[in-house]
Formats: structure tokens, sequence, C-alpha cells
């Protein structure tokens, strides 16, 4: 529509400009090489501007015939270049399906037609390590290094084929060469990170992990927690070797590192009740067990009291679970303290009260402590053992990342090998723990069954 208002416009105008120039009187004479030439002035303004129609004419033929050429082979070069990116394509494809012949064939069409070195030398080392040719996917990778656009891409493929071959000294050079290359990429870091950990290389694993943080992978608080789980490493190798002093400086750094991880408070109450530090060790749990009470603080803070009597341990624990009263492992160590002080009638409340929430493994246990030690009721106290296997389980250590659970809290996790993961929570009922609770249950019931 608009295109055709724009044609009748200059169309007008063309018609009024003919009619204008007609309508001009007069005539023009001039005389060139002895001719008179006489003519009307509207006949010389359609001379004038034929020769103008002629003259652009020939400079346009002129011009097309002259930058033809040109033309041709810049439309040549564009039409391999299409071909060879399709080629790319193609081979990226046949590499991400597991093709290795078609990604073959197609990397060598990429290096014919292509005018991206980089990609096709990727292409062509990829399909050959699909075909198993593992010293021709070097060679590609080793001719990457020696260019500057390459060199990455050179690194990356050499560090994947390093750690399959399981070659991790090799992996850690290439991996420190990409890091100076580029040191703000999240691989690179990553890799870093876990060939440091895995090589117990704490320091530049520490390093690895703060440049995680700064470019925004890992937050602050879980790098806090790594780091104190490789402190609680270095704590066990330190208890190992008799090292009291290194011990008590990680427990230390473990602690300030992540003060709200209850393992870490559990390590450095641990190693200030060893060192005989029981009136610290005391506090350190007293003030913990406001946030995360947890039974092996509860152990550790046992150890440390010096009372004989039941009723004098029952006022001590009574002072420490006054921190979080309503919480279910202080109701369990009252219960359990009241027990032991043959104070039966308000271990049963606690217990009753316990119950109420569910029917959990250490509940039946403690059920079937004080019928025993009350009523000298062996029945009843069966009963409740043969419950264990089928009661809810209680807190344990369960992987934050792949949902591993364990009895005991280990600093890696053995499913994911994530450092710095593992959590005292609920956790799902699995089959190898309900055979240790099948265990415990069996071995609680022995010494009721003997004459």
């Amino acid at each position: 529509m608009i295109q055709t208002f724009f044609i009748l416009v200059v169309s007008f105008f063309a018609v009024f400009l003919a009619i204008e120039v007609a309508d001009i009187p007069g005539e023009v004479s001039f005389i060139w090489e002895g001719w008179r030439v006489v003519a009307p002035v509207p006949i010389l303004f359609l001379l004038a501007f034929t020769l103008g129609l002629v003259l652009v004419l020939i400079f346009s033929l002129w011009r097309g015939l002259w930058t033809t050429p040109s033309r041709l082979v810049a439309a040549y070069k564009k039409s391999r270049q299409e071909r060879g990116y399709r080629a790319l394509t193609q081979g990226m494809v046949a590499v991400a399906a597991g093709d290795a012949n078609e990604a073959k064939r197609q990397a060598k069409r990429a290096e014919a037609l292509s005018d991206a070195p980089p990609l096709t030398m990727l292409l062509a080392a990829q399909a050959a390590q699909l075909q198993g040719e593992e010293e021709a996917a070097t060679a590609y990778f080793r001719d990457m290094l020696q260019t500057e656009e390459t060199a990455f891409l050179g690194l990356r493929g050499l560090l994947i084929q390093a750690q399959k071959s399981g070659n991790n000294d090799e992996a850690l050079r290439l991996v420190e060469r990409a890091h100076r290359l580029k040191p703000k990429t999240s691989w690179v870091l990553n890799t870093m990170y876990d060939l440091h950990t895995n090589g117990h290389n704490w320091v530049e694993a520490s390093r690895a992990l703060d440049g995680l943080v700064k470019i925004g992978i890992v937050k602050r608080k879980v790098a806090n927690r790594r780091k104190a789980a490789m402190e609680l490493i270095k704590i066990a190798e330190a208890k190992a070797r008799g090292d009291e002093h290194a011990r008590l400086a990680g427990s230390r750094v473990a602690h300030k590192l992540s003060r709200d991880w209850v393992p870490s408070t559990i390590g450095f109450a641990e190693t200030l009740a060893d060192l005989n530090k029981t009136r610290q060790a005391c506090r350190l749990i007293e003030k913990s067990w406001v946030k995360t009470p947890h039974p092996d603080l509860l152990e550790i803070y046992d150890s440390c009291l010096s009372e004989d009597n039941p009723i004098q341990r029952l006022n001590r624990i009574e002072r420490l679970v006054a921190k979080n009263p309503s919480h279910r492992e202080s109701l369990l160590a009252l219960a359990e303290a009241m027990i032991e002080a043959n104070l039966w009638g308000p271990a049963r409340i606690h217990l009753a009260a316990l119950h109420e929430k569910g029917e959990t493994v250490n509940l039946c246990r403690l059920m079937a402590k004080l019928e025993e030690a009350e009523n000298k009721e062996s029945g009843l106290s069966s009963d409740w053992l043969r419950r264990i296997p089928n009661a809810i389980p209680d807190a344990r250590w369960c992987c934050g990342e792949c949902d591993h659970e364990s009895m005991d809290f280990l600093p890696n996790c053995p499913g994911c090998r994530s450092l710095g993961s593992f959590e005292w929570r609920e956790g799902t009922k699995s089959s190898h723990l309900a055979r240790k609770d099948k265990e415990i249950s069996d071995q609680l019931e022995k010494p009721k069954s003997s004459p």
C-alpha cells in the first residue's frame, strides 16, 4: 500500500515536471564545428535527460563487469564457510550421539571447508576419542596448545584424558596452567578443588574454594563448613600421631569457621576433654546445646563430670538440658539420667511425652530399661525391645548432597565424596540401618534371656 502510494506520487511529479518543461517558450541555438543547431527548449531538456540515462547505464554496466570476479569469489567463500559450519554442526551432533564414524567423517569435511581451526581441531579430537584413538586425540589437543586462541580448549581436553587415566599429577599440572589462563572459570576451580582435596592438599584446596566463593559458585557458609571438615581431618591425623598442639589449634579453627555446625563443636569439645580442659569443654557444650543438642555432646559432657552419685549427675544433666528443654535429645537425656537415679515416675512422664511424638528406637530402648529397672519385668522389657526394628529411626548423620546415611560422622561423604555435607537430622529407614537396629535389639535381649 505504501509502495503504491509512493509510485503514484513520483509519477504525479514526473508528469507535472514534463508538462512544465513542454510549456517553456523559445528556442536554443548554438554553432558546433560550422553547424548551426536550433532546437526548442523542451527538446533540449529531453536530449539532456536521455544522455544522462545512457551515461548511467554505461557506468552501471562497467561497474558490474569490474566487480563480478570479486563477488563470485565472495559468494564461493560464503558457500564454503556455510558448508564448513554445517559439517561442524553435524559433527558435534554425531559426537553427542556417540557415532564415531560420522563424527570423524564430518571432522574431515569441516577441516577442509571451515576457517575455524579451534572448532575443527576440537571436533577431530573428540571424534578420535570416540573411536578409542587416545594417542590421536592427545596429538590434536597438544597441537591446540600451540596457539593462544586454542590453548585453553587443548588444556581441557588433555585434563579430561589425564583424569580418565588416573594421572593426578599430570591433571594437577594441566589445571594449574588452565587456571593461569582463565583464573575465574568455574570448572577449572572445581577441578582444582577436587584434585587437591583427593590429594589431601588442604592449603591449595582452600585456595580453590575461595576462588569459587569469589565467582559466586559456592556460598561462604558452605565454604567455611568445607574448610571446617578439612580441619577435622587434620585433627584426626594429629590425634593419630599424638600432636596435641596441632589438634587443639585445628579444633579451634574448625569451630571458629562453622560454629553452628555440630561436628566442629563435637571435635572441639572432645579435644578439650581429652586435654583435661573439662571446664572449657563443659561451657562449650552448654553454650552449643541451645542450638545443636547432640548425643555425642552429651557423652563428652558426661565424661567431664566428676560426680559418681546418680542424683548429682542428674542435677548436672538438668542444668545442661535447661538450655533447650523441649528438644528430643534433652528429654531423652533427662529420662535416662532419671532412670539411673531410680526416679522412675518422672522418667516415665518424660518418656510418655516423647511417645506422643512417635515411637523411636531410643524411646523403645529407654522404655525397656525403665521396665526392667522399676518392675523387674523382663516380659514388658522384651516387648519394647522387639519394637526396635519397626520403630521410627532416630536422628542420624545424613549427607545433604546425596542423602547417604551413616551412624557415624564422616568429614567427607563416601557416596558423593563431598566435604562437610553431613548433617544431623531425621533420615529414611534404609535396609542396612534397619539391620543395625535389629542387632541392637538382639544385643539388648541377650542378657534378659540368660537364666
